[in-house]
């Protein structure tokens, strides 16, 4: 439901123009729609076929976790560039692929056992996707990242036994995690 009252409303704001209008425009909005966490995007246009732009990316979760363990607070942010390179242009329908770095933070905390876990770190990787330009002055996009690395440093505080543990994680992810993205052209 809320992705529909988004897409009407950036219908009725955007004025009906032609189909290349995404293309002739310097700036766009993006947010993506049916995921489980926030995410949006500011790009800047650089060439007819290449744009520039700032990520930010989000969640906060809270909820009752094990029994054993008793609730489960979770947050997570991530914000950095994306370079984006259409392989086509002047079609309505325009694959590209796109390159990201994000400084990311996070932290989790669970409730009985009185601990928090908390990581600073940074990701980078590829994604690609196609959009489709509509004949108002906003998009639809498929798009998925499909190879990403990360690095964190790590924090585990033990309130209970009153120790802190220091550490760091690495991980390298391949495969698709696709997701659905409304871009405004302005």
């Amino acid at each position: 439901m809320r992705a529909l009252v988004i897409v009407l409303v950036l219908m009725a704001v955007s004025p009906l123009r032609g189909s290349t209008a995404a293309a002739d425009e310097k700036w766009c909005i993006g947010a993506g729609l049916f995921v489980d966490r926030g995410e949006a995007t500011l790009m800047r246009r650089l060439s007819e076929r290449t744009l520039l732009g700032i990520e930010v990316r989000g969640f906060r979760r809270e909820g009752q976790g094990d029994p054993i363990f008793g609730y489960l607070r979770e947050w997570s942010v991530a914000v950095g560039p994306r370079i984006r390179r259409f392989v086509g242009t002047g079609s309505a329908l325009s694959p590209y692929w796109d390159v990201f770095v994000n400084g990311t933070m996070s932290g989790e905390e669970i409730g009985l056992i009185s601990s928090s876990i908390r990581a600073r770190g940074i990701d980078a990787g590829f994604g690609f996707g196609v959009e489709y330009s509509t004949p108002w002055r906003f998009s639809v996009a498929g798009h998925s990242d499909f190879l990403s690395g990360s690095w964190a440093r790590t924090e585990l505080k033990d309130r209970t036994a009153g120790k802190t543990n220091r550490g760091s994680v690495s991980d390298i992810a391949l495969g698709l995690s696709p997701a659905l993205f409304v871009r405004v052209y302005f």
